[in-house]
């Protein structure tokens, strides 16, 4: 399906554990991406939560394979285009929710020196991060 634009942000973070702090081999990996379709865009998210390792590596040998399984994704989503949806609200969940609520009230945290705790080389109170400008 050569006529869809598909966009896309990853991102990794090391997983807290309780207790421990972050770790050095557990990570919170996530990929959202959208799909432009003539009915507006699909957005969909993956999150692996505390998965090992830091990177996934794809053989060339499997491209095609990978290339099959994601056309025949984009195939299904091709249907969904073709229900009807005339009147009927977008959703963010198949139950209703009501979020929890909270004072937007800004704070220091209180809790620098847990944070500073993860940090690879802090000094006087900040993360010392190497000079990469001259």
């Amino acid at each position: 399906m050569d006529d869809y634009v598909i966009g896309g942000k990853t991102g990794t973070s090391r997983t807290y554990l309780e207790g421990i702090g972050y770790s050095n081999d557990r990570f919170t990996t996530s990929f959202t991406g959208f799909i432009e379709t003539s009915n507006g865009p699909i957005v969909g998210s993956v999150i692996l939560w505390g998965a090992k390792g830091s990177r996934i590596k794809v053989d060339d040998s499997s491209l095609d394979i990978l290339a099959a399984e994601f056309n025949q994704i984009l195939g299904f989503i091709e249907q969904l285009n073709e229900v009807d949806v005339e009147g009927v609200e977008p959703m963010t969940s198949v139950s209703p929710q009501k979020l929890k609520r909270r004072v937007d009230q800004v704070s220091d945290g209180d809790q620098q020196e847990r944070v500073l705790s993860n940090a690879p080389d802090a000094r006087e109170g900040f993360f010392a991060v190497p000079k990469v400008v001259e």
